[in-house]
């Protein structure tokens, strides 16, 4: 296998990386899904080969309730900062066209294209749309409800711990969601390591509002 560039990898990836956890009255949940991808992103782009566990970054002091422990990180880790977390509810969402080389594989800390899509649609969340094909929002992945089963995008663009977690767990089924397809589902969730299935506010499909390309 080809050794990784390091000097090619600090040119191109100037921002760390993140992992956002969710903490339950202290404790870590899906914390293997975490491990995994830190350690797989670590080894991809800069060639590390040890194995760094999240549990031991995890606060000591106890804090009830939910919070978000944000995790940067490159070839180490960087910095750990707890904060209180609340589900935010939504009446409506925007969906609108990406561009069609842009990339999100990697959960970098660089969300520059996401703010600006926000800045530009006024918006605190879009369902993001690339290449005729539903992919995730701005900082969730996205679950579907078909009348009969709980489907998510097969392409989006980043794979999450909670959308892995629901897939080999929970009977979720990927599958390609074109924007036509929208029609004919349902209701839909928005999810990710701070909202679990059941914490997730199920939205009428009827919410999701179809803008123009970018």
């Amino acid at each position: 296998m080809q050794k990784v560039n390091i000097e090619n990898c600090y040119r191109k990836y100037t921002y760390p990386f993140v992992e956002t956890i969710c903490l339950i009255d202290g404790k870590p949940r899906l914390l293997r899904y975490h491990n995994r991808r830190l350690n797989h992103t670590r080894k991809m782009i800069f060639g590390s080969t040890d194995f760094i566990d999240l549990a031991d970054y995890i606060p000591q002091k106890f804090h009830s309730g939910k919070q978000k422990l944000r995790v940067l990180y490159n070839e180490r880790i960087l910095s750990v900062k707890a904060t209180d977390y609340q589900i935010d509810e939504i009446e409506k969402i925007s969906a609108v066209t990406i561009d069609s080389s842009f990339s999100y594989t990697y959960k970098s800390s660089n969300r520059a294209y996401f703010a600006q899509l926000l800045d530009e649609h006024n918006a605190q969340d879009l369902v993001l749309i690339q290449n005729n094909l539903i992919t995730d929002t701005t900082y969730c992945n996205l679950i579907f409800f078909d009348g009969h089963r709980w489907l998510t995008p097969s392409q989006p663009l980043l794979e999450g711990c909670m959308r892995q977690n629901l897939i080999e767990n929970h009977g979720i089924l990927p599958v390609i969601i074109r924007t036509e397809d929208l029609d004919k589902l349902v209701s839909f969730k928005r999810i990710n390591a701070m909202r679990s299935f059941d914490e997730a506010q199920e939205i009428a499909i009827s919410a999701i509002l179809i803008e123009q390309k970018c």
